[in-house]
């Protein structure tokens, strides 16, 4: 698969709405502190163009009706400002997957992301069933899907929501074994199945399709660690070692900048009742995640909390999520034009 050159002066990577679900009036919103102006879907594309980047990820909900004039509109509207979509999609056992990935198609995205549970924290105690079976019905959506997306040519791209570890998502993936049905890769999550991120690309490389560049700072808690969002090249994520994983597949992966969610994500890995939904790991397997957290906490004074939790203003927040989104595009441009 092919995909069109980046405009001249751009970066080949774009931006997520789920890093700035303020700006974009998902957050706080129907109150006094949210977002006076939120980006509509056509003002997110002119973010896109405005930061020098070349891709937007949009959620399907941000669209409104997925009609074939609406979709049409947009993609013109975006192809015309030089700016490739990627159309984020609900949960695989919803059943809202099909149009979406019609949506997709509509849109010219080469890539529909989507996630397998609203599981977070790594924490699967709670799924009704287990996961084991929990996967199984994925799996039986998938089958229903995969050949659409290969008629459609287009790629059905799982991610590791803080729920999947590499092995799940291998297990997907082999099942079918689709150029169509594939990875997308959150860069920071790995962590939250204690998995060591650039090892977990690693094992997943034939199969990523998309990227959420994503970082995190890393702090002590009693139970195990908190995830808190962070610029890029901020945090624990290695991302020269991870671009150099990326430029070296098949599959030109498109990878969009998605800033954590404004709650931190507490880890609780020191509860042994946690890992009874994970398959049996030896120590030496979670070694190199538990060397990422260790060489990478924060000191114990320092505020983990985020404007969000600290339930601070709205322009407050607004500036937190802004600096964090181009502090985060001003390190790809360094990584660019030093070539890692």
């Amino acid at each position: 698969m092919a995909l069109p050159p980046h405009p001249s002066g751009r970066l080949a990577a774009g931006v997520c709405v789920f890093g700035l679900t303020h700006a974009c009036g998902l957050t706080w919103a129907d109150t006094p502190k949210a977002a006076s102006q939120p980006l509509t879907a056509r003002r997110f594309i002119d973010l896109a163009v405005d930061c020098g980047l070349s891709w937007a990820e949009l959620p399907a909900r941000m669209l409104g009706e997925l009609d074939a004039d609406s979709l049409r509109s947009l993609r013109e509207y975006a192809e015309e400002r030089q700016v490739g979509l990627v159309l984020a999609g609900g949960q695989v056992p919803a059943g809202g997957l099909m149009e979406e990935l019609r949506a997709a198609h509509a849109l010219g995205a080469p890539t529909l992301r989507c996630i397998l549970s609203g599981v977070l924290c790594g924490d699967r105690r709670n799924v009704p069933g287990g996961w084991s079976e929990h996967l199984r019905k994925c799996a039986s959506e998938l089958e229903k899907l995969v050949p659409e997306a290969e008629r459609l040519q287009v790629a059905i791209a799982i991610e590791n929501h803080q729920d999947a570890d590499s092995a799940d998502l291998l297990r997907l993936c082999r099942q079918f074994e689709s150029r169509y049905l594939g990875v997308t890769l959150d860069c920071g999550n790995p962590l939250s199945v204690m998995e060591e991120p650039v090892e977990f690309a690693t094992r997943l490389a034939p199969y990523l399709r998309h990227v959420h560049l994503k970082d995190y700072r890393v702090h002590a808690a009693p139970n195990g660690f908190r995830l808190v969002r962070c610029a890029l090249g901020e945090g624990v994520v290695d991302f020269p070692a991870l671009f150099r994983l990326f430029d070296a597949q098949e599959w030109p992966i498109t990878r969009v900048v998605e800033a954590g969610a404004l709650q931190a994500r507490l880890i609780p890995m020191l509860e042994p009742s946690w890992w009874a939904e994970f398959g049996p790991r030896h120590a030496r397997d979670i070694l190199a995640a538990l060397s990422a957290v260790w060489n990478g906490l924060r000191p114990d004074d320092e505020e983990w909390r985020t404007p969000f939790e600290r339930e601070l203003s709205g322009e407050e927040l607004a500036a937190y999520e802004w600096e964090q989104h181009h502090a985060s595009v001003a390190y790809l441009r360094r990584l660019d034009a030093s070539g890692s």
